[in-house]
């Protein structure tokens, strides 16, 4: 193999090495809830694990950023009826089969949307 091969070879594996790892587990967003409490904006969301574990997440803010998270399409996103186990009178917004890439270290979690990516702290299942 000729020298220029050889570095043209290693250069390929070193600039494309990050773009195979690890890839990014599917979650479903299958509902979610806001309120304003104190002057901070808490976003409960109701997540499907791709193992089929339910999970319950939060973030709060004060601040500028934002726990939204937008669709990638949101002329498409569907709402869809939905109630939770054991909690009729919880009002939430739910999606027709809404899915999202993941990234979970220990009990967060972090989507990645349409405007970017959010943070959510799982605290429980549903």
């Amino acid at each position: 193999m000729g020298k220029c091969a050889w570095l043209m070879l290693t250069a390929f594996c070193v600039f494309a090495a990050p773009l195979f790892g690890k890839p990014k587990m599917r979650v479903q967003l299958y509902g979610e809830r806001f309120e304003f409490v104190s002057g901070v904006n808490y976003a409960y969301v109701y997540l499907i694990l791709p193992n089929g574990d339910r999970a319950t997440g939060l973030c709060g803010t004060a601040g500028e950023k934002s726990c939204t998270l937008e669709s990638f399409a949101p002329e498409k996103r569907k709402k869809s009826a939905c109630t939770l186990p054991g909690e009729p009178l919880i009002k939430l917004t739910c999606y027709e089969s809404e899915t999202y890439e993941a990234d979970r270290k220990k009990n967060d979690i972090t989507l990645y949307g349409g405007s970017g990516k959010v943070t959510y702290h799982i605290y429980g299942s549903w």
